[in-house]
């Protein structure tokens, strides 16, 4: 079993973070207005800035991370290649996701627009990973 390669894990998690970036972006076409519309019903003072969009951008970059070193992970066990870089996708949004139950459990986002985004993040988080898993090599 070797070490894991820091290097390909952060070059992954590039590419990972790039594809969830551009993958979000698209994303926001079809619920960008619904999501401000929700977040303005919390919290009336809220703005779209540049600031907001590269701190979303800085996050996609850090899951993409975080993907890519949980496929360095279990890749050892489970055989490099796009099925383990699935697994690693899932188990990845899984954690967010259960964050995401958490705003819905506080009353904090709507029910039908937050489960459609938790389940779409499902197939970006796999994508991403299987795109960041062929960078990696040990």
């Amino acid at each position: 079993m070797g070490a894991i390669n820091w290097g390909r894990v952060f070059l992954g998690g590039l590419l990972a973070g790039a594809v969830l970036a551009v993958l979000g972006v698209i994303n926001w076409f079809f619920f960008g207005e619904q999501v401000v519309a929700a977040v303005l019903a919390v919290n009336p003072a809220f703005q779209l800035t540049p600031a907001l969009w590269a701190g979303w951008t800085v996050v996609a970059v850090l899951v993409g991370v975080a993907i890519l070193w949980v496929y360095a992970g279990i890749r050892p066990r489970y055989g490099p290649g796009p099925k383990t870089a699935a697994m690693a996708g899932a188990a990845v949004w899984f954690i967010a996701a259960l964050a995401d139950v958490a705003w819905l459990s506080l009353g904090l986002a709507p029910i039908g627009l937050l489960t459609t985004l938790i389940l779409i993040y499902l197939v970006y988080f796999v994508v991403a990973a299987v795109a960041g898993a062929w960078a990696y090599k040990e």
